[in-house]
């Protein structure tokens, strides 16, 4: 945080709008604003999906999440906290994380028809066996009841969203919603606006 002469380490949750900071090359950019004095190559990646850094100026403006590649920077705040971009973004992921899938949602509909029909099965299992000998009718229907696993149908399709979004999300890819996942498993087309997205930002000789 810059004031008047002096500059100090503050808490990124303690900036306040319309303050000045100064953002050292190799670090992240901790709020939106505008560059006062300074220039340098920032890496917009996180936000934009380009891989090529971008030149940063005085008058031009920074995102939080943002990484200063090269110069010293000072930057005036213009949003922090829940109000940058970044945590819009972020806000996107998690609404759409609450969100089901119709693919969830059919198995949850599946799910409850199938535990009906199992509970049934197992209640006629023990009343087929309960005459010859009631401790066999339970490991019966108890064995009907486990191999089936009723509850493993509601759980397997919802979790194996999480898990593909959160291994995404490890690779840098933010998936909006489950149901966007969804879609990938269909024929279509897609459009690309960057050409960093799916590449790694560099040329090469193919033939």
């Amino acid at each position: 945080l810059v004031e008047g002469e002096t500059i100090r380490d503050v808490p990124t949750g303690a900036l306040l709008i319309g303050q000045v900071i100064e953002v050292r090359a190799g670090d992240s950019i901790p709020a939106d604003g505008v560059v006062l004095r300074g220039s340098s190559s920032v890496d917009q990646s996180l936000l934009t999906g380009e891989s090529r850094p971008v030149r940063a100026g005085p008058g031009e403006s920074v995102t939080a999440g943002a990484l200063n590649l090269s110069s010293i920077l000072r930057v005036r705040v213009d949003a922090t906290g829940e109000q940058t971009r970044v945590a819009a973004l972020m806000r996107l992921v998690r609404e759409g994380s609450l969100r089901r899938a119709p693919i969830v949602q059919a198995a949850d509909r599946l799910a409850g028809w199938f535990v009906g029909v199992m509970l049934l099965l197992a209640a006629i299992t023990v009343a087929a066996w309960w005459r010859i000998d009631p401790g066999i009718a339970i490991d019966h229907a108890a064995a009907l009841l486990i191999v089936t696993c009723p509850c493993g149908l509601g759980l397997a399709t919802p979790l194996a969203m999480t898990v593909a979004m959160g291994r995404a999300a490890r690779l840098g890819i933010l998936i909006k919603s489950s149901a966007a996942l969804e879609q990938l498993a269909k024929p279509g087309v897609i459009f690309l606006d960057k050409t960093g997205t799916l590449t790694e930002g560099r040329t090469g000789l193919v033939r």
